[in-house]
Parts: structure tokens; C-alpha cells; sequence
């Protein structure tokens, strides 16, 4: 779609009515058609009526539009249109650091990270590193990959969460050649997905099912399936996203008995003996995960030097702020005694408390739910839940942590230095 753009800014902007409240990207072009300014946005109307006060739109004689189904696409078409035509007001608005790739190590088994210049083996430019990072971490889900910076002997977080295969990462561990090839597969589609070649992908993965099934290797085209229904996923327009965000929510809602969820709030705590204790509070609220209401804690109190002791105070603080909506649902990384804790701290019978323990690998294993009684727990295996509610109580319990952790490591490197 082309629209022709008068000169006077405001009955330009009457034209803006006729784009669709759609995922794309837009062209502000001259009068020679030459992209003066390139952008995305989930809802293009929405997002364009933002740039009436630009100084672009002087020059600015036609607008371009072209829908995606979804939020990855426009990403990915944004970035190919940015580095094939380099306007000239992206330049201006975006100084060449503050772009964001997606770089790729070298060696059998590149690890795969997002920074403010290419290196080596890398994609982009993109422009919004929040919408890259939150597609990488969903292709991640289908696509397993490794980030860890250095070797090490256990089994990092991101492989018991199904995102890294794990043997991409150990110490002292020379991977099989079957594994090799199978993670060199993995990086192969991730850079198809990020270039575009999305189609293409799906072709070869179809392709591949087919071969697998006359093979009777039955395993390999189940794992192809899911690769294939993750790229549906992934592609899928937004709304179906929401569905599957929405979805989750139901299956919580139900299964802890309630009519409506508006806000969960989980607490994690994060220390090393006894040091630089700190805790994290996140929230989920209106049908998402709200950054803006996330809170980190300082342990003041110094005889709290357990986690227990961590929790009851972090609790505390929590209710002194009023200000703060009371949540429906309230979560503790922990067992029995997080949850015993958890109960004598809130005393409001209406909120919903629950603990999720986690295994000797550090991997959420069981949740533990109080019961109205206040006096029981229900302990529930995370195996016996549906996958949707499975997947977002470990979603939950890993956005807690790494926020508790960063702010641990950076206060105990600030002590340090």
C-alpha cells in the first residue's frame, strides 16, 4: 500500500485513517520514492500517528506500507530494508551503536548473542533490541542454542529449561559427532528464521519429516513436528500469540480455583554466604509480564542472614506499599518452610500462596499450594500439570531469578571494586 502525502502535515495525517491497526513495517518516502525513514510496529496506525512532530515529514511525499503476520516478521523485514536502502533519518535517529545484531561465534558450535556491533558472523542491523531479544527467546523454545560465556560442570539453567542442549557447555566433555551435527543443524535454521528464509525453512523441514517417516525413525519426525508447529508459533500473527499467553492464564485460573487472575507477583532471593543478600519481586499483570512494577530489594536487617529470614522481611516491605495493587497470586521460590514463612507473613486469607521447589539441579520441580485451611499444602509434581501451565510457572520462576541474580552481581562487584 501507497499513500500520497500533501505537503501540509495535518492533512497528511488525515491519510494516516486509512492504514490498518496492523503488524508491519512503514516507508516515509520523497518525492522521489527514496526511503526517507524506515520503522515497524505491532499496530502500524498506532505507531505512525506518533511521528507528526518528526522532521522528516517535510520532505516526506508518499508513505508505504507492508503488513506481516507477526511481530518477528516485521522485524526481520525492517532490518533487510534498513541495510539494503540505509535512509538517512534512521542514521540520524539511531547513531551506529545503538543498532543491535545477532552475532555468531566461531568455532563447531557457535554460541549466539545479541550486542551493539557485528562481529564476525553476524545479522542485522535491527533497530528495537527489545523486540529482537524477546524473539530470540522465543525461537530459542523450539531452537535450543548455547550463550553461556565459559565452559562449565554442570548443566547450566537454560538446558534444564529445554533452551541450550547441554553438552554445547560442559567442561571437560568433547560433544559426540551426532550432537555436533545436531546443534550445527539448530544454528543453520535460527539464521534462516533472522534472514527471512522462513519459508524456505519450512520446505526442508517438511522435507525432512517425510524422509524420517519412510525411515521409520519415528523420533526424528516427532522432533521435526515440533520444530515445524514451533515455527507456526513463531510466525503466527499476534493475536494468536495473545490466545496462547491467554491460554496459559486460563489453565492457572482454573486450576487454583479462582474466577479472575489480574496479578501474580513471584519473590526470589539471591545471596552468597550470607553477602550481598538481595531479593526480587516480578509481576504478572494484565495479560503480561510488567517490567515496570518488577522491584528489587536490599536486605537491610542483618540478623537476616537465611533465606527465611530474607523472605519474612522482603514480605513485609512489600506490604507496607499501599500504593502497590494487591496480588491474586502470590508465588515464593522455596519448599515447605518458604511457604510456612510466606502464610505467617500474609495474613490476608483472600491471596492465594504457593511455592515452587525446585530439584537438586535447580530446575522447578514441584508446587506447593496452601490450602484454605491454612494449616496444608498441596504438593504438586510440575509433570502432571498441562505443558501450557508447566511452561509459564517455569517462565515465571526463571525471570525471577536472573533479575535477583543480576542485581546480586552487581552489587557484589561494586563492593568489590
Amino acid at each position: 500500500m501507497i499513500l500520497a502525502f500533501p505537503e501540509k502535515p495535518g492533512a497528511a495525517f488525515d491519510a494516516v485513517k486509512k492504514i490498518p491497526e496492523t503488524t508491519g513495517v512503514y516507508l516515509f518516502l520523497d518525492k522521489n520514492k527514496k526511503p526517507l525513514y524506515i520503522g515497524k510496529a505491532v499496530n502500524l496506525k498506532k505507531r505512525i500517528q506518533g511521528h507528526n512532530k518528526e522532521s522528516f515529514l517535510k520532505k516526506t511525499r508518499f508513505l508505504k506500507i507492508e503488513k506481516t503476520s507477526s511481530e518477528i516478521e516485521a522485524l526481520i523485514k525492517e532490518s533487510e530494508l534498513i541495510k539494503k536502502f540505509q535512509p538517512k533519518y534512521n542514521v540520524v535517529f539511531k547513531d551506529g551503536k545503538n543498532y543491535f545484531y545477532l552475532n555468531f561465534s566461531r568455532g563447531s558450535m557457535p554460541k549466539i548473542f545479541i550486542t551493539h556491533r557485528a562481529k564476525g558472523r553476524s545479522i542485522g542491523p535491527f533497530v528495537d533490541g527489545r523486540s529482537l531479544k524477546k524473539s530470540l527467546n522465543l525461537v530459542r523454545r523450539f531452537f535450543p542454542f548455547c550463550s553461556c560465556q565459559t565452559p562449565h560442570l554442570r548443566r547450566c539453567l537454560n538446558s534444564q529449561m529445554n533452551r541450550c542442549f547441554g553438552f554445547c557447555c560442559l567442561k571437560n566433555y568433547e560433544p559426540k559427532s551426532f550432537e555436533l551435527k545436531k546443534y550445527q543443524e539448530n544454528v543453520k535454521k535460527i539464521k534462516q528464521i533472522f534472514t527471512g528464509k522462513n519459508l524456505d525453512l519450512r520446505k526442508k523441514i517438511t522435507k525432512k519429516i517425510k524422509q524420517a517417516a519412510k525411515k521409520l525413525d519415528f523420533d526424528t519426525a516427532q522432533n521435526l513436528k515440533l520444530q515445524l508447529l514451533g515455527l507456526e508459533n513463531i510466525f503466527s500473527h499476534k493475536e494468536l500469540v495473545l490466545e496462547k499467553q491467554n491460554f496459559e492464564i486460563e489453565e492457572l485460573t482454573k486450576f487454583l480455583g479462582l474466577k479472575k487472575l489480574g496479578r501474580i507477583e513471584f519473590f526470589d532471593s539471591s545471596q552468597m554466604q550470607g553477602s550481598w543478600r538481595v531479593a526480587a519481586m516480578t509481576v504478572w499483570q494484565n495479560n503480561d509480564f510488567d517490567k515496570s512494577a518488577w522491584r528489587l530489594f536490599k536486605i537491610k536487617n542483618e540478623k537476616a542472614r537465611d533465606d527465611l529470614a530474607m523472605l519474612e522481611e522482603v514480605l513485609k516491605r512489600r506490604l507496607k506499599h499501599r500504593d502497590w495493587p494487591m496480588p491474586q497470586v502470590l508465588i515464593v521460590d522455596g519448599g515447605k518452610n518458604q511457604l510456612k514463612t510466606a502464610r505467617n507473613t500474609i495474613q490476608d486469607s483472600r491471596i492465594k500462596i504457593l511455592a515452587l521447589q525446585k530439584n537438586k539441579k535447580h530446575a522447578p520441580e514441584e508446587l506447593l499450594i496452601l490450602q484454605s485451611n491454612r494449616k496444608t499444602a498441596k504438593v504438586i509434581n510440575l509433570t502432571s500439570l498441562s505443558k501450557p501451565l508447566k511452561n509459564f510457572l517455569e517462565d515465571f520462576s526463571e525471570k525471577t531469578h536472573s533479575f535477583a541474580v543480576r542485581f546480586h552481581r552487581k552489587r557484589r562487584d561494586r563492593i568489590l571494586l
